[in-house]
C-alpha cells in the first residue's frame, strides 16, 4: 500500500487517479453515442429504463453481459442515462436544472466535506475507493435523475419499467441456479456481489408489490407472480439485511398504505407467507439468522462490537473526522475484517466528524420524514402522479436507509442518494400544488365574505 506523506501528493495521486479511471473506460464512449442517437427515437421510454438500471445497480448488467467489472457494468448504466438526457434536451430544447437552494447547498456541503477529508485520512487509497464509487452510485445518479424528474418523468412509469427490467435478473438467476458450472453468485460480480445481488432482488420484491395496487388486473397478476418468485431468489440470496428490510417495508405497505382491496391485500400476503414457508425451511439464511450470537457466526457478533467501540472511543474523534478509512485508525484490532463501522451513521461520525454527521442526518433523515408526515396529511388531494411518485421514492429511501444501518455509508451507498432526490423533487412538485390549491380554496371564499360584508 502506498503512503502519501504530505498534501501535494495526495493531490497529484488524486488527478492521477481519476485520469487512469477515464483512460480505462474509453471503450464505452461509442456505445454512448450510439445510445444518444437512438434515444432521439425513444425519449419516452429511455429516462425510466435509466433511473431503472442506477436502481439495480451492477448485478443486472454483470448477469447479462457475464463482466466481473463493476465499472465496465456502470459505464453501460450511465450510457443509457446520457442517451436519455440527451433524449430529453431534443424533445424539450433543454434540460431542467436542479436550483441552487438549501438543499442542494446541503448536499455539496457534504460531499465537498468527504472529498477534503482524504487529505487527512490515514488509508488514502481505500478512502479514495470508498469516495469515488460513492459519487459514481450514489450522488451523480441522484443529480441526474433529478434532472429527468424535473423534465417530466414519471416514478410510477419508472417503477413499471423496472418490474420489466427485473425479468432477466429473475432468468438469469433461474439459469443460474441450475448450473454445475459456475457459483451461484460469480454470474453477478467477483467476490461480496452476494449483498448487491440480495439488495436488487429485495428491491424488485417491493416494487412489485407496490404496483399491485396501481396497474389492471392482468398486470395485477404478473406483479404477483414477480413478487413471489423475487421473494424465492432472496431467500436462496442469505443475506439477512435486504430480505429483513424488504419484509418489514412490504409488510408495512400492505397493513397501512396500499389502496388495493382487502381481499387482493390478504392473497398478495398469504402468497408471500406460502413461499416464505416452504422455502426457508431448512434453508441457509434460517441458519443464518439462528447462529446470530453463536460462535460459529461471526458477522454479526463484530458488527456489535465495532459499534460498541465506536461509543467507546468517540472521545478520539476530532471535530472534522479522521477522514474515510478512519474507522481503520480508531479501531486498529477490527483492521483484519472490517474498513468501516458497518453502520452508516457511524461511519459519517468516525470518518467525517460531527459537523457533516449532522448534515447527513438532517438530509437524511429529518428533511425526509418531514416530507412523508406533509405527505401523508395532504395525500387525498393530491395529483396521482405526485402520489405515486412520493410512495416510490419512499419506498426506495426506506429500503436504501434500512440496508446500510448495517453496512456502509459510502462504498455500498446508493439507494437512499438516489431516492433523496426523487424525494426531494416530488416534494417540490407537492408543495407547488398544495400552494395552488390554498389559493384557490381562498379565491373561492372570497366572494363569500364579499357577500357577507
Amino acid at each position: 500500500m502506498v503512503n502519501y506523506t504530505n498534501t501535494k501528493e495526495k493531490s497529484l495521486a488524486l488527478v492521477s487517479g481519476a485520469l487512469a479511471a477515464l483512460s480505462a473506460i474509453h471503450w464505452v464512449v461509442p456505445f454512448a453515442i450510439g445510445g444518444a442517437l437512438i434515444s432521439i427515437l425513444a425519449t419516452a421510454i429511455f429516462p425510466e429504463i435509466a433511473i431503472s438500471l442506477f436502481l439495480f445497480g451492477s448485478p443486472l448488467i454483470k448477469g447479462i453481459i457475464t463482466t466481473t467489472g463493476t465499472i465496465r457494468s456502470y459505464a453501460v448504466i450511465y450510457a443509457f442515462a446520457i442517451a436519455a438526457l440527451l433524449g430529453i434536451f431534443a424533445k424539450q430544447r433543454g434540460l431542467r436544472l436542479p436550483r441552487i437552494d438549501a438543499f442542494s447547498c446541503c448536499i455539496f456541503a457534504f460531499v465537498a466535506w468527504a472529498g477534503m477529508s482524504l487529505m487527512w485520512t490515514f488509508d488514502f487509497d481505500h478512502g479514495l475507493f470508498r469516495f469515488s464509487v460513492w459519487l459514481l452510485t450514489g450522488i451523480v445518479p441522484m443529480i441526474l435523475i433529478r434532472i429527468m424528474i424535473r423534465s417530466g418523468v414519471s416514478l410510477k412509469g419508472t417503477a413499471e419499467i423496472a418490474m420489466i427490467i427485473g425479468i432477466p435478473l429473475l432468468i438469469i438467476s433461474f439459469i443460474t441456479m441450475g448450473s454445475t458450472k459456475i457459483n451461484f453468485f460469480e454470474r453477478f460480480g467477483i467476490a461480496g456481489e452476494d449483498w448487491n445481488y440480495a439488495r436488487s432482488i429485495g428491491l424488485l420484491l417491493l416494487i412489485s408489490i407496490w404496483m399491485v395496487d396501481k396497474v389492471g388486473a392482468i398486470k395485477k397478476i404478473f406483479a404477483i407472480a414477480i413478487s413471489i418468485i423475487s421473494l424465492y431468489f432472496l431467500i436462496i440470496a442469505a443475506t439477512r439485511a435486504p430480505f429483513a428490510v424488504a419484509a418489514i417495508i412490504a409488510v408495512i405497505y400492505l397493513l397501512f398504505f396500499s389502496r388495493t382491496k382487502i381481499s387482493t391485500r390478504i392473497f398478495v400476503f398469504a402468497s408471500l407467507v406460502v413461499v416464505a414457508v416452504l422455502f426457508l425451511a431448512g434453508s441457509y439464511m434460517v441458519m443464518r439468522w439462528i447462529s446470530i450470537g453463536k460462535a460459529v457466526e461471526m458477522s454479526s457478533s463484530l458488527r456489535i462490537l465495532i459499534w460498541r467501540s465506536v461509543f467507546a472511543h468517540a472521545d478520539k474523534i476530532p471535530f472534522y473526522g479522521l477522514g474515510i478509512g478512519g474507522v481503520r485508525t480508531l479501531m486498529p484490532q477490527f483492521l483484519r475484517f472490517f474498513y468501516h463501522a458497518h453502520n452508516n451513521f457511524l461511519d459519517v461520525l468516525v470518518e467525517l466528524g460531527i459537523g457533516a454527521f449532522l448534515i447527513y442526518f438532517s438530509i437524511m433523515i429529518v428533511f425526509p420524514m418531514r416530507t412523508f408526515w406533509k405527505f401523508i396529511r395532504n395525500r387525498s388531494i393530491l395529483p396521482v402522479r405526485i402520489s405515486h411518485g412520493m410512495e416510490f421514492a419512499f419506498l426506495v429511501w426506506a429500503y436504501g436507509i434500512g440496508n446500510d444501518l448495517v453496512n456502509d455509508a459510502f462504498n455500498t451507498a446508493r439507494l437512499e442518494w438516489i431516492a433523496l432526490g426523487m424525494v426531494y423533487e416530488m416534494s417540490r412538485l407537492m408543495n407547488a400544488h398544495l400552494e395552488n390549491h390554498i389559493e384557490t380554496k381562498q379565491s373561492d371564499l372570497m366572494p363569500q365574505v364579499v357577500q357577507m360584508k
